[in-house]
């Protein structure tokens, strides 16, 4: 059986390859009958298309992948190149690991959406509701994040890309305000350690990301659906509704719908990440990366 390995520091976590998802009858059932907010016919057909075709990208990617994590030293030696500037070849030399790091942090969040979406789909089979809505949540919060920073990324990248680039003292103020967003999705943290954030970078609220999200993707009401989903994993009337089907709000109107838009949520996210030779879905018919090696370098493999 294939298989895909993370590696962080020596740490191994392997993820088998399963077969392609499909919802039961009952869980289609549970999805489209009954209340005034649950999805139709069509609306089924296009989440199953939407889990597989996520989990078809991630069997794609590679099964093991390096990235650079380096700062360069004042002095970059950089060789000869037909054709090309010494400038130009300092540049590009100077932003690999930029998009290194990118190509890594897409990756990354691609397995993590294959995880959930995979035990979204096996426990809405089971029925086990919480189980659902805790992978829909999960899932949200991931997407909403990367799809936001992924677009203040490509915006900065826009903006610096209507400015002449002369040598690399030009990019530094362009790769410090990236490098602060990596910075953020790599070591941002809420754990605290002496009233700090124990590895030095304060992560971005979770809301702020959703509120973001509702108004950079087609997909209003965004917050609505995420408060459905925690109240429904917190210990709240939202989790003891999906246990009382006889009740007038089996199992919450809202909460089988908001479980169900998670995963056009992903798709939307994932689809945003067209940066170098990282592209899924829409963006081009084949999934490749392109890693460095460096002796200073963390590794994803």
């Amino acid at each position: 059986m294939k298989k895909r390995n993370l590696m962080i520091c020596g740490g191994v976590l392997v993820v088998p390859a399963t077969p392609k998802l499909s919802l039961s009858s009952d869980a289609q059932h549970l999805l489209t009958s009954e209340g005034e907010r649950r999805l139709t016919d069509d609306d089924v057909v296009q989440l199953q298309v939407h889990m597989n075709m996520i989990c078809r990208w991630a069997e794609r990617v590679p099964e093991t992948t390096k990235f650079f994590f380096v700062q360069w030293a004042d002095v970059l030696v950089v060789p000869r190149i037909e054709g090309l500037t010494r400038e130009q070849i300092s540049i590009a030399a100077y932003l690999r690991p930029l998009h290194s790091q990118l190509c890594a942090i897409a990756v990354q969040v691609l397995w993590k959406s294959d995880q959930l979406i995979r035990t979204l789909c096996s426990s809405l089979n089971a029925g086990d509701l919480i189980v659902a809505a805790t992978m829909a949540r999960s899932l949200m919060e991931s997407t909403a994040a990367f799809g936001c920073e992924t677009e203040s990324i490509a915006g900065l990248w826009r903006d610096r890309k209507r400015k002449p680039a002369a040598d690399i003292a030009s990019l530094e103020e362009f790769d410090e305000d990236v490098s602060k967003i990596i910075g953020q999705i790599m070591f941002g943290t809420r754990l605290q350690k002496n009233e700090q954030p124990e590895t030095g970078i304060q992560r971005t609220n979770i809301v702020t990301f959703i509120k973001k999200a509702e108004k950079l993707s087609e997909y209003s009401g965004l917050p609505r659906l995420y408060e459905i989903l925690c109240d429904t994993v917190h210990p709240s009337i939202g989790a003891n509704r999906c246990f009382g089907l006889r009740s007038r709000t089996p199992p919450g109107k809202e909460c089988l719908n908001s479980m169900a838009a998670a995963v056009p949520q992903a798709y939307w996210a994932i689809c945003r990440m067209r940066l170098g030779k990282v592209q899924f879905g829409r963006c081009s018919g084949s999934v490749t990366c392109g890693f460095g090696l460096s002796e200073r370098e963390m590794t994803f493999a």
